[in-house]
């Protein structure tokens, strides 16, 4: 999953305390996951207990004002995902002294499995 920078304006719902039912209904709208997935209890179970601690922590963090790391960070999110704009994660520049590198893909929330070699790339250039 896409999250936008800490300090974005934007908000969402407390997504840690949504029910099963909404949180599956959020995910069945942003794409990618089949739905056999979403309709298998065992998988949902499972699912919903991972992402209500990944929301939690979300929700929960916050970082100093002012703060700056000494890296470059590379944000990237799906150019049709209505969640997680260029905008919002356009923010993320604010915390480092480097230039930030913003990278756009032509999907929605969840990338697929042609772009990971890209992905993969991208990442492997930020940490050099």
């Amino acid at each position: 999953m896409l999250f936008r920078s800490p300090h974005d304006e934007a908000k969402e719902p407390p997504w840690s305390e949504a029910t099963s039912e909404a949180i599956v209904s959020h995910l069945a709208g942003l794409g990618g996951i089949p739905s056999a997935f979403l309709h298998d209890r065992d998988f949902i179970d499972m699912l919903i207990s991972i992402l209500r601690s990944d929301y939690r922590a979300i929700e929960q963090y916050t970082i100093p004002e002012g703060t700056k790391l000494p890296v470059r960070i590379a944000a990237l999110y799906g150019s049709h995902d209505t969640t997680v704009t260029r905008t919002g994660m356009a923010g993320w520049g604010r915390f480092s002294h480097q230039d930030l590198k913003l990278v756009g893909y032509p999907c929605g929330h969840f990338y697929s499995k042609e772009s990971l070699p890209h992905l993969a790339n991208i990442i492997q250039g930020a940490a050099l």
